[in-house]
């Protein structure tokens, strides 16, 4: 088990909220303009909740279906970790608001797309993490969800 390459470089070529309060119809998504709206969203317990859910339901399937390959969890959850603080981070402009909560949900989102897409051939689709970068990629920033998950829209900024 490794984390891609693939998938750092993927993270490198993000223009990182370039977009965020814009206008952009994103099937599956509720947009939200405003950055107190954001800031409220991005901090709420719902949000906290489903995608600590997303993560749980990985680590809990890999340990159940795929033990000896989940052992390596932690040490990838590592090396991911060192990654995103080194190269990715560094890349992310600062914007109004409490930067500290704002980069420490992006450090969740991304560590555990990396661990999503290291484990990915083990997973079924879709894969949640993965649908955040595709928000991250058009320049908005992933901040709720709309409704009780599975079902339900992403909350966006």
């Amino acid at each position: 088990m490794k984390i891609n390459q693939a998938a750092i470089d993927r993270l490198l070529r993000i223009n990182w909220l370039e977009n965020v309060g814009k206008d952009l119809d994103i099937p599956g998504t509720v947009r939200i303009d405003n950055i107190i709206d954001f800031e409220n969203s991005l901090q709420s317990e719902e949000w906290e909740n489903t995608s600590l859910e997303a993560r749980n339901d990985i680590t809990g399937f890999l340990a159940k279906k795929h033990s000896n390959s989940f052992l390596e969890w932690n040490k990838l959850a590592d090396i991911a970790a060192d990654i995103i603080e080194n190269k990715i981070i560094p890349q992310i402009p600062i914007v109004a608001g409490n930067q500290e909560v704002l980069l420490s949900n992006i450090k969740w989102d991304l560590l555990n797309y990396l661990l999503e897409d290291a484990y990915g051939s083990y997973l079924n689709k879709p894969f949640f993490f993965e649908n955040l970068i595709n928000i991250y990629e058009k320049g908005h920033i992933p901040c709720g969800w709309d409704g009780l998950w599975p079902q339900g829209n992403l909350i966006i900024y």
